[in-house]
């Protein structure tokens, strides 16, 4: 206990007392920053990409600047929709597959990531037509958007 070891005029008692108070306050800044709470909707979802996907099932992600961090952390799916149709006449394109191309092949599963629902359904009707028919398989909780910045680290 810090009170039995306080001498008259500030001895170590007091120091000990000031070094524990420095360290409990140092540490809260990071626990206001969030520090180990950073949200992170790409675990989750490539976690069950993982689990329940075989590997080349075709998958299609709106909006599709978040596929990359899902072909890094779930890589066994086959990311569809990446490319507009006009690109597939250019020589660099020639040899991809089909399903890369938006519209040529039906993606077998879709992702949202959160207000992007309305893209997704304007994207399948738009390119697959509105009589294409998907079911809800799974809803996972998280918020939708990254709350770091990666470039800062």
């Amino acid at each position: 206990m810090v009170g039995s070891r306080y001498t008259a005029g500030g001895g170590v008692g007091q120091w000990n007392f000031w070094c524990r108070q420095f360290s409990a306050w140092a540490t809260k800044p990071a626990r206001w920053l969030g520090a180990g709470t950073v949200s992170d909707p790409f675990a989750p979802v490539a976690g069950w990409i993982n689990a329940n996907l075989s590997a080349g099932v075709t998958v299609y992600v709106v909006p599709n600047h978040h596929v990359y961090s899902l072909m890094f952390h779930a890589p066994r799916a086959q990311y569809a929709w990446q490319l507009e149709p006009a690109r597939r006449r250019e020589p660099q394109f020639a040899a991809l597959p089909a399903v890369h191309f938006k519209g040529t092949v039906a993606p077998e599963y879709l992702i949202a990531f959160g207000p992007h629902l309305a893209q997704l359904r304007r994207d399948i009707e738009q390119h697959l037509g509105a009589g294409a028919s998907y079911q809800l398989v799974a809803r996972i909780d998280t918020y939708w958007q990254p709350l770091y910045r990666p470039e800062l680290f």
